[in-house]
C-alpha cells in the first residue's frame, strides 16, 4: 500500500465578486482578449480542472488573485458564480514568495528565487509537490526539477549566481547541478559555464554515468572480477559448485514463471479469439438470414 494521499485544506470555492484582480504593470497584455476567449470555450468544455490561488488581503474584497488572471477572466465572462481557488494568507506573511510566482506566466522567473518560494509554501503549507503544481498550473516533475535546485551548495549557488547573464544557465542546468553529488557541483557547473553545455549534451553525460539496468534473469559472476582465478582447495570447489547449482536453478525457476506468464496470456488471446470468431459468425448468419430476406421481397414486389 502506498502512502494515504494528503488533502489540499486550502481549496475551496469562492465568489467571484470576493476576489480582486490586480491591474498588470505596463499597461494592457497584448493577446489577452483572444487568450481569454479560448479559456472561456475551455471551461464551458470541460470544466474549471485548475483552481487559481489567491491570498488574503487587508481591504475588500478579501482576496487578491496571485496566479490564474485568464481563468478568472474567462469565467467572469461566462457569468458564473463561484470559482475553486486554493486560498494563501495573509498576504503579508508570504508577500515574498507570492511576488516570485506572479512571474510564472510570462515564463520570466529567476529559478533560485522561484525554488526558494516553492520550498517556502512548501514547508509552511504544509504542501506536497502535487499540491504545489496544483496551485502554480505545473506539473508535480516540474515542481520536483525546480526543488532539485535548493539542493545546490551555498558557495556554489553564490558563484553561479555571480555568471549573471554571461552563463544564460536555465533551470534545467540547475536542475542537473543540483541532482549531483555535494563534492562535484563545483566542479559540474565551472564545466558548464566553460564548455557552454546544452540541457541534451547534460542529458548525454548523466546517463553514460549511470549504472547499466540490470537484466530480468540475473546471474551471479561465475567467477571472480580475476580472470586468472580458479577452486584451489577442497572447500573451494565445493563452494563453487554451490554457487553455479544455485544460479542454475535460479535460472531454470525464472524460466519457468516467465513460460507460465506467456502460457496464460496466449490461453487468454486464444479464448478472446474464440468469442470474437464466434460473435462474427453470428453477426454473419444474421446478415445472410436478412439479405435473402430483402431479396424475397424485392423478386415479390418486382423491384429491381
Amino acid at each position: 500500500m502506498g502512502r494515504p494521499r494528503q488533502t489540499l485544506r486550502q481549496l475551496t470555492d469562492l465568489n467571484l465578486a470576493d476576489i480582486h484582480l490586480p491591474k498588470r504593470k505596463g499597461g494592457k497584455e497584448p493577446g489577452l482578449a483572444e487568450a481569454v476567449s479560448r479559456m472561456a470555450e475551455a471551461l464551458a468544455r470541460q470544466g474549471q480542472r485548475q483552481p487559481v490561488l489567491v491570498t488574503h488581503g487587508a481591504k475588500f474584497p478579501p482576496y487578491q488573485l496571485v496566479l490564474g488572471r485568464k481563468r478568472l477572466l474567462a469565467a467572469r465572462r461566462l457569468g458564473w458564480q463561484r470559482i475553486s481557488a486554493i486560498v494563501v494568507g495573509p498576504h503579508a506573511q508570504f508577500s515574498r514568495p507570492l511576488a516570485v510566482l506572479t512571474t510564472l506566466p510570462q515564463d520570466q522567473f529567476n529559478p533560485f528565487r522561484l525554488a526558494d518560494a516553492l520550498q517556502e509554501l512548501g514547508e509552511v503549507c504544509g504542501w506536497t509537490q502535487s499540491h504545489l503544481g496544483l496551485a502554480i498550473g505545473r506539473t508535480r516533475d516540474f515542481v520536483a526539477n525546480i526543488l532539485a535546485i535548493t539542493n545546490i551548495q551555498p558557495e556554489v549557488r553564490l558563484w553561479l549566481e555571480k555568471q549573471g547573464k554571461r552563463a544564460a544557465l536555465t533551470a534545467r542546468h540547475l536542475r542537473y547541478v543540483g541532482r549531483a553529488v555535494p563534492d562535484q557541483q563545483m566542479t559540474l557547473a565551472r564545466r558548464i559555464v566553460k564548455d557552454g553545455l546544452s540541457t541534451k549534451k547534460l542529458e548525454e553525460v548523466n546517463r553514460r554515468g549511470r549504472t547499466p539496468p540490470r537484466q530480468r534473469l540475473r546471474i551471479r559472476a561465475l567467477r571472480d572480477q580475476d580472470p586468472s582465478f580458479s577452486p584451489e582447495s577442497d572447500r573451494d570447489w565445493r563452494h563453487y559448485y554451490r554457487r553455479l547449482s544455485t544460479d542454475l536453478r535460479r535460472i531454470e525457476r525464472q524460466t519457468a514463471m516467465e513460460s507460465q506468464r506467456i502460457q496464460r496470456r496466449i490461453k487468454a488471446d486464444q479464448t478472446r479469439l474464440k468469442t470474437l470468431n464466434r460473435e462474427i459468425r453470428e453477426k454473419r448468419n444474421l446478415l445472410k438470414s436478412e439479405l435473402q430476406f430483402a431479396l424475397r421481397h424485392m423478386h415479390r414486389t418486382g423491384v429491381k
